[in-house]
């Protein structure tokens, strides 16, 4: 029987995402989650919809000449999550 519903720590191993970033996603209403008891569960479709949302990357080739021969271009709506997420202070920098 294939699997329903997934926990918390799956449903991060299966997107390869943290959790704060999985709870970010759920606050945001971008992810669905249930629960069952004291345990939260995120059903399968619920994650197979969130893929499905994501924002496809399109390679472009550039005729610059400095630039790498293949770029990345991605929308400004595919920069929301990094927008939505806050940014790690790096050690280093406190000093």
């Amino acid at each position: 029987m294939e699997r329903l519903a997934f926990t918390v720590s799956e449903a991060c191993q299966a997107l390869r995402i943290g959790r704060t970033t999985f709870y970010q996603l759920l606050a945001n209403g971008e992810l669905k989650a249930v629960a069952l008891g004291g345990k939260t569960l995120i059903p399968r479709d619920a994650l197979e919809s969130f893929m499905a949302s994501l924002p496809v990357i399109h390679l472009q080739r550039t005729h610059d000449a400095d630039a790498p021969q293949n770029s990345v271009r991605r929308s400004p709506s595919e920069n929301k999550l990094k927008a939505a997420t806050p940014a790690r202070e790096n050690a280093n920098d406190k000093a």
